[in-house]
């Protein structure tokens, strides 16, 4: 869809384009250096955000084991089960209905950055980063370049469910 979105000129044309799932590596890899600049990107994880020890950490470690950086399933995998861990730990079980009130409220911070388990709706929130597309000489691929980290309560603002109609699937 790029490819020929550059062929029919779209970017020349189109002021903001945004790819929600743009800075999945599986793009990112696959597009290569054929990834326009400045094209709005997000995911659930960017391997070069947030910036913090734990993150440059965990990215090091797993590209020394499999040569490879990151992708967000990779990141939210093990997230996963590290706070599956932390919740079997403070529930003292991995009885499913011991561990869930565990899960309710647990805070975690992960390569990530910081993340919150609603308990109203089991909701994991987290910060969420978007930014543009460039080039830089150390990486095969497109990078997310200029950012703008949207906060958790900004992505997922809808307010706890409240009765059988508000709550997914939504009826119409």
């Amino acid at each position: 869809m790029m490819k020929q979105a550059q062929q029919a000129g779209l970017f020349d044309k189109i002021k903001h384009v945004m790819l929600p799932v743009g800075a999945a590596m599986d793009v990112l890899e696959g597009l290569g250096p054929e990834m326009p600049d400045n094209i709005w990107i997000s995911g659930r994880y960017f391997f070069l955000y947030p910036d913090t020890a734990q993150n440059k950490d965990w990215v090091a470690r797993f590209r020394k084991r499999w040569n490879h950086y990151p992708a967000y399933v990779s990141e939210t995998g093990y997230s996963t089960m590290f706070a599956f861990k932390k919740a079997v730990e403070a529930a003292g079980s991995k009885e499913t209905a011991k561990v869930i009130p565990a899960l309710e409220g647990m805070e975690l911070d992960s390569p990530a950055g910081h993340r919150v388990f609603r308990k109203e709706d089991h909701q994991a929130m987290y910060d969420v980063p978007w930014g543009l597309t460039k080039a830089d000489p150390a990486y095969p691929f497109k990078i997310m370049g200029k950012q703008v980290v949207i906060p958790a309560k900004e992505c997922f603002n809808r307010p706890p469910f409240e009765g059988e109609a508000s709550m997914p699937p939504f009826k119409s």
